[in-house]
């Protein structure tokens, strides 16, 4: 019964497991934020340095092209999901030379850490930090494909911190399931030990005291003979 019990508690952990996704806290909200701002920038700036790099602009424009190529872009490369590039970062590296990049993309996308909301699900959540809608129809449109990709980034990133934790959950429960069962399993095998023992223990009683018995038994049972012969005897005497 009890053995019955514990998997019918172990079954609903699992279904938990499986279908509750724990809403990730407002740090690691903001850290995707940062990660996908960055990646919008950086995609952002790639699309317009290479659509302009064969029209003649003024030498302002090839030294930002330039400073971006050897400088900028180099250290935006470093961003990783688990490490992203802050926006305070992000801010500096544009400087004054990018601040229309800073006030079409990067400030838009950062405010999104203001839409964080702990009562709606991850999913809800990935969707809320790559929705371009703060944007423009145009930046919207050039930034399609990078947010696609950053979306299915995330979304993988994120399925596979699930798994992780599910996997380590169910083998933390496997472990106390093998544990209960061992330790249920030596009690069993005690209290059959300590069964056997008694059972020995009042055979071997058995076998000392029944012999007694029956001695005693027939001792009395001698004497009554003897009794009985001695009454006849002083009967017959009389």
């Amino acid at each position: 019964m009890k053995r019955i019990v514990l998997i019918i508690i172990i079954n609903l952990l699992l279904l938990g497991i499986v279908n509750a996704q724990p809403t990730m806290d407002k740090t690691t909200f903001d850290r995707l934020v940062d990660y996908v701002n960055t990646e919008l920038t950086k995609a952002y700036l790639n699309d317009f340095f290479t659509k302009n790099s064969n029209t003649p602009y003024s030498d302002g424009f090839h030294k930002d092209s330039i400073h971006y190529t050897d400088n900028i872009k180099q250290r935006l490369l470093l961003n990783t999901i688990s490490k992203p590039v802050g926006f305070e970062r992000l801010s500096n590296l544009l400087g004054s030379q990018f601040i229309r990049t800073l006030k079409n993309v990067s400030e838009p996308v950062n405010n999104r850490k203001n839409f964080y909301n702990d009562t709606v699900s991850n999913m809800d959540l990935l969707t809320l930090i790559v929705d371009n809608k703060d944007l423009s129809p145009k930046n919207r449109k050039m930034l399609e494909e990078c947010t696609q990709s950053v979306k299915f980034e995330l979304i993988s990133y994120y399925a596979i911190k699930e798994q992780k934790t599910r996997t380590e959950t169910v083998r933390i429960i496997k472990e106390d399931i093998l544990k209960i069962i061992k330790e249920e399993n030596q009690s069993a095998t005690e209290k059959i030990r300590k069964s056997n023992l008694l059972f020995n223990v009042c055979v071997s009683m058995m076998l000392i005291v029944l012999p007694c018995i029956c001695g005693y038994l027939l001792y009395m049972m001698y004497k009554q003979k003897k009794l009985i012969e001695k009454i006849i005897n002083y009967k017959n005497e009389k």
